[in-house]
């Protein structure tokens, strides 16, 4: 049997990816599929292929909402 422990900081960034920072976490409000594209295409400043480095879907069609579950009605 193996055990695994793990450490988590509870003050350090969550982020998917803000520049330096990649896989840390995730925020309802990280662009995922941009930073995917990013990751895929795009180097580390959108500098590669600009075209294929982003969706070009700047936020939702509605806001989260402020208690548990967070995520905004279907309709």
């Amino acid at each position: 049997m193996v055990r695994t422990s793990f450490c988590v900081s509870l003050d350090g960034p969550t982020t998917f990816y803000d520049g330096t920072n990649v896989l840390t976490g995730r925020n309802l409000t990280d662009d995922v599929i941009t930073v995917e594209l990013l990751l895929i295409f795009g180097g580390e400043d959108f500098s590669e292929n600009p075209t294929l480095s982003d969706d070009n879907v700047s936020s939702n069609d509605k806001a989260f909402s402020a208690s548990f579950p967070y995520l905004a009605s279907p309709w």
